[in-house]
């Protein structure tokens, strides 16, 4: 396992990312399989048995409207039987093509939603945690029920769409677990105020898909959980 974090500058995303590519030793390697996730907003989850490809833009036009920018593919997320029809920008795709000729391109939802599928035991609400945003998933009598993102830019924000969840879908805050993954920490505000209203709260395990370096003995196993979540697709 090689892993590295880069800040990528809004206004020139793209040429940042082929220069990455183009600097990083280890990324010039010859690789049997190159998985992509990209966390686009505009995405749709359909049943499959109703989704038909030939109006795959329609199913995103009903809640969104894609630029002209945008291309859409379609993911199979066999394990709830439902299609993720979502976006990605051509510029960006267009960068990506150029530097790795073969790859598969996935929305970062798609493999979030088939690892966590394997984690839920009843009741459960799940949450991967971001700097600005949480995506959120739900469980009730071990059929799935929603995934949705959030912005928030408070605890008391966090809390509350948290919580909505556990209202909307008449969950128990008393015996329904609520997973954590991703960037938070037993010490954050906003897990403290959680342990206020919830009480069955859990963090998530590192995958054992990866052989792990002990350099990230120190990493929490909650961190990343949605990039390692691309194992599945392999």
């Amino acid at each position: 396992m090689y892993q590295k974090h880069f800040l990528l500058d809004e206004l020139k995303v793209y040429t940042d990312i082929r220069s990455i590519v183009e600097s990083e030793p280890i990324l010039k390697h010859s690789f049997q399989q190159i998985n992509i996730g990209v966390d686009s907003q505009h995405f749709c989850l359909v049943p499959a048995l109703i989704y038909r490809p030939s109006v795959q833009k329609s199913y995103l036009e009903a809640i969104c409207q894609p630029t002209k920018h945008e291309m859409i593919f379609t993911d199979a997320i066999e394990e709830l039987n439902i299609k993720n029809v979502h976006t990605i920008d051509n510029r960006l795709y267009n960068e990506l093509q150029a530097v790795f000729p073969s790859f598969k391109l996935y929305h970062i939802a798609t493999p979030f939603l088939r690892r966590t599928k394997r984690l839920i035991n009843g009741d459960d609400v799940i949450v991967n945690v971001q700097p600005s945003e949480l995506n959120i998933i739900v469980y009730k009598n071990n059929q799935f029920q929603l995934y949705n993102n959030y912005k928030y830019n408070s605890a008391e924000a966090f809390l509350y769409y948290v919580l909505l969840m556990y209202q909307q879908f008449d969950l128990d805050v008393n015996a329904s677990t609520l997973t954590l993954m991703g960037g938070i920490m037993p010490n954050s505000t906003i897990y403290k105020l959680l342990s206020t209203y919830i009480r069955q709260i859990q963090f998530a395990k590192r995958t054992k898909y990866y052989q792990f370096s002990p350099k990230y003995s120190s990493t929490p196993q909650q961190f990343h959980f949605d990039l390692y979540s691309l194992s599945v697709c392999e």
